[in-house]
């Protein structure tokens, strides 16, 4: 439970009260998780991997104070890692794309609003060497 005072004016009277409003404030989570997870047959550390977000399953009401709210990863998925391999280890926090092939994968990281903004920036650097290299004095070209 909260408190807080809300002034109004209504046809320029000002009016104080105080307002009482609830809210849950969150006292403590714990994460449970295995080790290790198990990809293609090689066991690697949990935190290896972002793992997709939680899915909520249950909420007990212990009383009108207490309530606690219960979220869970599924035990096995399919999808695609992205990563790099270095010595039979992938990078730490490597993406999962959960329920997408290599192909749907590979096309959502090579495509989007960044790949375009970086081919026009690179097309206007091009463009600013050339008009930079032309306009300058190149009588060494003559030699």
């Amino acid at each position: 439970m909260h408190t807080r005072t809300v002034t109004t004016t209504v046809n320029g009277k000002t009016q104080t009260r105080t307002e009482v409003y609830w809210t849950w404030d969150r006292v403590g989570s714990e994460e449970i998780h295995s080790d290790h997870i198990e990809f293609l047959d090689i066991k690697m550390d949990y935190n290896n991997i972002q793992m997709p977000s939680t899915n909520h399953i249950e909420t007990i009401k212990e009383s009108s104070h207490v309530r606690y709210k219960y979220y869970v990863c599924y035990p096995e998925y399919t999808g695609t890692v992205y990563t790099q391999l270095h010595e039979n280890q992938i990078s730490e926090s490597s993406p999962f794309y959960p329920n997408q092939t290599i192909e749907e994968t590979l096309e959502q990281k090579t495509s989007g609003i960044g790949l375009y903004i970086f081919w026009i920036l690179w097309m206007v650097l091009i463009v600013a060497a050339v008009i930079g290299f032309c306009y300058l004095d190149n009588r060494w070209l003559e030699i």
